[in-house]
């Protein structure tokens, strides 16, 4: 029974000795690790806005907003992907093609020959609107 006792205490002594140890400063400078949360910024893209008559149609959650836009035939119509992934804006007839715009970027296309001009973005088939040139 001493023996057995003897060697708790012992267990005892070194698991004590060893926690002390892992705590001491020692000769490392550098002070525990402290874990700081600093706020991060979003960037986001900015467009100028549209010239009167000009219309914008802004690429996000992989749709076209708005799908159907109209402007007068000569008038810029500005297009911004706030989407995260490219996208274009392609004529069915392929009189027009904005090419791709990636995410956050912008872009802008003129069409001068009134019609009504079925689009798509050739990357995402799904994505589809109409443009109205008047």
């Amino acid at each position: 029974m001493a023996f057995r006792r003897r060697s708790l205490h012992l267990l005892g002594a070194l698991a004590l000795l060893a926690v002390t140890a892992g705590c001491s400063g020692g000769d490392d400078p550098t002070p525990a690790s402290t874990a700081t949360t600093t706020p991060t910024a979003t960037a986001t893209a900015t467009t100028p806005s549209p010239a009167p008559g000009d219309s914008v149609v802004v690429m996000v959650d992989f749709a076209y907003e708005p799908a159907e836009v109209t402007v007068a035939a000569g008038a810029t119509l500005q297009v911004r992907n706030a989407d995260v992934a490219p996208h274009t804006i392609t004529a069915a007839d392929g009189s027009f093609d904005t090419g791709a715009i990636i995410a956050g970027a912008s872009g802008a296309l003129t069409v001068a020959s009134p019609g009504q001009f079925d689009f798509r973005c050739t990357l995402h088939p799904s994505m589809t609107g109409v443009l109205t040139v008047l």
